[in-house]
């Protein structure tokens, strides 16, 4: 991830935005502390202008997201 050869990514590292932020707080204990790891790697990721929309709509749509 940090060496830069991991930018044709991002589409799926915002892809698994959603659920990667939405399971840190589940009765799964693993699934819960893998989600909360993979989000520790994925907030370092500096994503370009059309990936933050996208990241931001996600993001948006998890605030309104009644779980």
């Amino acid at each position: 991830m940090k060496s830069g050869r991991s930018a044709f990514l991002l589409d799926v590292l915002v892809g698994f935005l959603y659920p990667v932020i939405s399971l840190q707080e589940t009765s799964n204990k693993d699934l819960s502390i893998l989600a909360k790891a993979a989000f520790e790697l994925l907030k370092w990721r500096i994503f370009t202008n059309d990936y933050l929309r996208k990241a931001v709509s996600i993001l948006l749509s998890l605030a309104e997201d009644p779980n």
